[in-house]
């Protein structure tokens, strides 16, 4: 695929080249957070950040980061701090959660991250925990921060990569849900998935519905489950779909597309010297998710890149391939005398979405290149349990902008908070009692 008059490749090399070029200039503003991770980053603003590991039934070890409380709120300066500003403040006493957990999980090559990189006042995680929610962040099994295994190793032929978002929704959420509700004596949790998040989400609630019935609701942020209609250049690996070694070759054995040094090198000093260094950044962005340069942050670009790539398995990727040419929701095709010996059939099984009976929210975008308003439509036609569902009022908004556009508060977060609010009121009341002294 070609940039312009430049290859993808090539343009990498003219990104990771131009701080030679340009290395008679002043030093770029750096932002700490490129260097920092999840629970750092949170103690860097001033929020308290935990981590905690659990063990999935198939012996994978996941880390999940916590945020117990809001951000102490005695000073002026945190109370008067601007939507999105990436400034540290002093750790202090925090507000104890007055709701249930929520759990929030990261899209395809993402982590817990996702959820803090817009920084305070912005970033999803940030306004739950001042909202009063007992925030839990996931990482899927391969990612940065769950690469153990109790018996595999993770080099990059292993095993351990065998997986897809199927393992993800079957095996690690019912895992992190049990821990979390074992840890905070709550009944039950909400659940905010975005992307992969979401299509691990319905694999579970399909494939194991009385795991899913500790799920208080799911708030399913582009949800990814039909891709009949993706325009984003991925769809142009489905035609590959069935040749495993070629898409191995393009994407990686195993691990997806490795995290490299170079996306830290870039991080720091590619997308910060000139206009055009950052315009070839953002293209890269928009090619993938759509094009919306109005609510494209730049400012975010460096720890964008930096805290981008951080793992997945490239099975995952044929995945979703293959429910690109099938147009189905299905469980992953190993060919017909694989499938017969997994699934007593040669095709793959669709997940019964008739089977999901946990109360849906679904939050959808006009320019979302990779969960298009056509697939949301068809999930939520075939869901028996949903709540809602919500078109961004923004027409340009994109799949990334979920998680990092400039009014992402305004325009998306305020809602999902109001819902949560809607359903912890709906039911049970003074969920403090859910909480055990500590």
């Amino acid at each position: 695929m070609e940039l312009g008059m430049f290859s993808w490749r090539q343009a990498v090399v003219l990104l990771w080249l131009l701080p030679l070029l340009h290395a008679d200039t002043e030093d770029s503003p750096y932002d700490p957070d490129v260097n920092l991770n999840t629970p750092q980053t949170i103690r860097r603003h001033g929020y308290p950040a935990e981590a905690h590991t659990v063990q999935t039934a198939d012996g994978y070890i996941l880390t999940m980061h916590r945020i117990p409380g809001g951000r102490a709120r005695g000073d002026e300066e945190a109370e008067d701090e601007a939507p999105g500003a990436r400034v540290g403040i002093p750790p202090g006493p925090t507000s104890r959660p007055r709701h249930r957990p929520v759990l929030l999980h990261h899209g395809l090559m993402g982590s817990s991250y996702a959820w803090i990189l817009a920084g305070p006042g912005r970033g999803l995680a940030y306004l739950l925990a001042d909202a009063g929610y007992d925030v839990w962040m996931a990482n899927a099994r391969g990612n940065i921060y769950s690469r153990a295994h109790a018996s595999l190793p993770t080099y990059s032929s292993s095993p351990f990569w065998d997986f897809s978002f199927h393992e993800v929704g079957v095996y690690d959420l019912p895992a992190e849900m049990e821990y979390i509700l074992q840890t905070t004596g709550a009944s039950q949790l909400h659940y905010v998935g975005h992307s992969m998040g979401t299509t691990a989400l319905f694999a579970l609630a399909a494939a194991r519905p009385r795991a899913a019935a500790r799920l208080a609701s799911a708030f399913a942020l582009a949800p990814v489950v039909f891709v009949r209609h993706v325009k984003s250049p991925i769809r142009l690996l489905a035609p590959f779909a069935r040749d495993a070694e070629y898409l191995a070759h393009l994407l990686g054995k195993g691990e997806l597309l490795p995290h490299s040094k170079i996306l830290k090198h870039l991080a720091k000093y590619g997308c910060e010297l000139l206009p055009i260094d950052k315009t070839l950044c953002e293209n890269m962005v928009f090619i993938i998710c759509g094009y919306d340069p109005a609510q494209f942050d730049k400012a975010l670009l460096p720890v964008m890149l930096s805290h981008s790539a951080q793992g997945a398995s490239t099975k995952t990727a044929i995945h979703y391939a293959q429910m690109i040419n099938s147009g189905k929701f299905q469980q992953f095709d190993y060919g017909a005398q694989e499938n017969m010996k997994r699934y007593n059939s040669t095709a793959p099984p669709s997940y019964d979405l008739s089977k999901i009976n946990v109360s849906t929210h679904l939050y959808y975008a006009a320019n979302d290149w990779l969960a298009s308003v056509m697939d949301v439509n068809s999930l939520y036609t075939d869901l028996q349990c949903k709540k809602s569902k919500y078109l961004v009022p923004f027409p340009t908004f994109n799949h990334l902008d979920f998680i990092l556009a400039k009014d992402v508060k305004k325009l998306l977060y305020d809602d999902i908070i109001k819902q949560l609010q809607q359903e912890d009121n709906g039911s049970d009341k003074g969920y403090g009692i859910l909480y055990p002294r500590f």
